[in-house]
């Protein structure tokens, strides 16, 4: 298992800055990919997410293992009922419960890394989606200490998750070190990646695509908290969010 964390529609890792998440959520829904943006340690660790689509793509991390296989037919676009509500989540006091609907692109967006390993997909293509929910827990400055969130997205352009974690894990950047990592209880098929700083674990990302869907779960550890903690929350969320699209009916989709 493994993946990386992403910032902005990309998967480009952005350098430490002030803490993030600009767009708040009640404000009027942009019409970009919704990625999960947090501290800039988050940030990084949301930046090497990209959307894959339709195809589900089985990571081997671990020799021998087992990869998932599709179950039901693939969405062909997002809705709300995909989107998680605050039970999904782990309780931690004081967390706020927080949720963007869907967004779609209506253009197509210029510029972005050309790297395959910063952002594989490109820019933003009209007809993009993304939606996504989270907790957050924050200081009295409005400094975000720790962060759960699960975001789904939807594009045209597939990716192969697989290829990307073979030729971009282990990898460095901005002082940030990232690495395929192995976590109990994910699902055979999920790329889970963990990020590391000065010897210190920042979080995990897990990501798979479900039924046409690339979901992207990420947890941080956050000040004083054990990454054990940051990887139960991990599979918690994970969890719920596969079980979710997993149950569907196709009338939805």
């Amino acid at each position: 298992m493994n993946p990386q964390f992403a910032g902005p529609p990309q998967w480009t890792p952005q350098p430490p800055v002030a803490p993030q998440w600009p767009v708040p959520v009640a404000a009027p829904v942009r019409r970009r990919r919704w990625v999960p943006a947090v501290t800039a340690v988050v940030v990084v660790l949301l930046a090497a997410v990209a959307s894959v689509t339709a195809v589900v793509t089985g990571i081997r991390p671990v020799p021998g293992q087992a990869v998932a296989a599709p179950v039901g037919p693939d969405f062909a676009t997002l809705t709300d009922a995909m989107q998680l509500t605050k039970s999904d989540y782990p309780s931690i006091d004081g967390a706020k419960f927080q949720s963007q609907s869907v967004s779609t692109a209506d253009n197509d967006e210029t510029g972005g890394s050309t790297s395959f390993c910063d952002n594989p997909l490109g820019p933003t293509k009209a007809g993009d989606q993304s939606a996504g929910t989270r907790i957050t827990l924050a200081n009295s400055r409005g400094v975000q200490k720790r962060v759960v969130s699960s975001s789904l997205m939807r594009t045209a352009s597939p990716v192969d998750l697989q290829n990307w974690a073979d030729r971009c894990l282990p990898g460095h950047q901005s002082g940030i070190d990232s690495s395929g990592f192995e976590v109990a209880g994910m699902p055979s098929g999920a790329l889970v990646v963990e990020q590391r700083v000065a010897g210190s674990t920042l979080g995990y990302v897990g990501r798979q695509y479900i039924r046409g869907v690339l979901v992207t779960v990420v947890a941080t550890v956050g000040n004083g908290r054990s990454a054990k903690e940051a990887q139960e929350a991990l599979v918690t969320v994970f969890t719920h969010q596969a079980d979710l699209l997993y149950s569907l009916r196709a009338t939805t989709i």
